[in-house]
């Protein structure tokens, strides 16, 4: 059995590169003997999976052609445009019944894996919150007819077009700016052989849009292992004992609002270590991935930075490129952990972590509603110190939290198990 992977990220995003772990052994475990091929925006990522072969993700694709040269006839010649596209793709099927394969349509870089979709008996896009708009469309893409929304259902199509089935795993759908975004790629969805949906936020929205080809699951990652790797502690000096506070944030918001939540940050930082000399801080490298500006350890760095020097030495940054499963060993030493990295606080739980999650998007929400944390959540754009303060000491003193974490931990864990073939055949 050939099975491509579509719409992987990158292993420099830890979450990503768990979910894709995870994904494969769960794939493995239904199909022992399966070929897995990998599609993945980071071309650096090749062989990252023992895959059977790696292509380049349309992003990628669009980033070293569309991003470099956005004239009409670029867009013309390669296609970005999902109406050229669809032009091109019809081109190739009225000329393939008649035995005639005019490859030569699409650039060298799209070629060869539109070739292999011959072979692929089954297309599974990653998991992950990609089908989302978050922004208006500017007057340039309209009039080119870029969608960015289809730009992430390019491997739906190519498996609807080449009549080849297709899974959406452990996904996070939506919000969407406007609702012809939605509606625009509601028929790809609907064709889907099941869309496994990893919280009650993406299910109930589907399902309300009428699409009855959806389950209700749990994200992967929270099945990855741990990979213990003690000679970290000694090199970051975390110290079991101590009271060891973990932290991922990101980049999420528009810059004057980001402005306003990094300091927000730095002062709840600042009164904690004031208050508490045995506490530390350890910035954790969730995400590291520079070619596309998603990089938390220079907002940890710039936050570091800004600190009183006599407390800048009990905030640790942790700058290694790690695997994921050594990062949940790292988050499985912290006592708190406090994630604006929606994968980070899945690690630290799934290590029995005490964890306030900051969320920058619904799907955060949906997970803690799942485990009943729901009142651990705060909210990236209306952060401030008082409410960080609050919630940070109720749960600290909480002595229900893990009683609960534990409570559901297995049955989030089994959840996100699905049998393939009860909607394949």
């Amino acid at each position: 059995m050939k099975i491509l992977i579509s719409n992987v990220y990158s292993t420099k995003n830890k979450g990503d590169y768990a979910i894709i772990l995870s994904m494969i052994e769960h794939i493995k475990k239904e199909f022992p003997t399966a070929e897995i091929y990998i599609s993945s925006i980071d071309v650096n990522d090749k062989g990252a999976y023992n895959e059977k072969e790696f292509f380049p993700n349309f992003l990628s694709i669009i980033k070293e052609i569309y991003y470099k040269d956005n004239s009409l006839i670029n867009i013309i010649k390669y296609g970005v445009n999902i109406n050229i596209l669809l032009l091109k793709l019809n081109l190739f099927k009225f000329f393939a019944k008649k035995g005639i394969y005019v490859y030569k349509l699409f650039p060298a870089l799209l070629r060869k894996k539109i070739r292999m979709y011959e072979k692929f008996d089954l297309v599974i896009a990653a998991g992950g919150g990609y089908i989302i708009t978050k922004t208006k469309k500017r007057k340039i893409e309209k009039f080119l007819g870029i969608d960015e929304i289809k730009l992430f259902c390019y491997d739906f199509f190519l498996a609807n077009f080449f009549e080849k089935p297709y899974i959406l795993y452990n996904q996070s759908i939506g919000p969407f700016y406007d609702q012809k975004d939605f509606l625009n790629i509601k028929s790809i969805l609907e064709k889907a052989k099941i869309i496994s949906c990893r919280e009650k936020i993406t299910y109930n929205f589907l399902k309300q849009h009428g699409l009855s080809n959806i389950i209700l699951t749990s994200d992967i990652a929270f099945n990855l292992p741990t990979k213990m790797n003690k000679s970290l502690l000694q090199k970051y000096d975390i110290n079991s004992n101590k009271k060891n506070i973990g932290i991922t944030i990101r980049k999420c918001l528009e810059t004057e609002k980001q402005i306003i939540f990094e300091e927000e940050i730095k002062k709840f930082i600042i009164n904690l270590l004031k208050d508490n000399e045995e506490y530390k801080f350890y910035f954790m490298p969730q995400v590291i991935y520079d070619e596309w500006n998603d990089n938390d350890i220079h907002i940890a760095i710039k936050i570091k930075n800004s600190l009183p020097k006599k407390i800048q030495e009990r905030v640790i940054i942790i700058n290694e490129d790690l695997h994921p499963g050594e990062l949940k060993f790292l988050y499985s030493n912290m006592t708190y952990f406090i994630g604006n990295r929606f994968h980070s606080c899945i690690f630290a739980l799934s290590e029995k972590v005490k964890t306030l999650a900051i969320a920058y998007e619904p799907k955060t929400e949906g997970i803690m509603e799942d485990l009943n944390l729901n009142k651990y959540v705060l909210y990236a754009e209306n952060l401030t110190f008082d409410k960080l303060y609050e919630s940070f000491n109720l749960l600290k003193n909480d002595d229900e939290y893990k009683k609960i974490l534990s409570n559901k931990l297995e049955i989030i864990k089994n959840k996100s198990m699905f049998k393939f073939s009860e909607y394949l055949y």
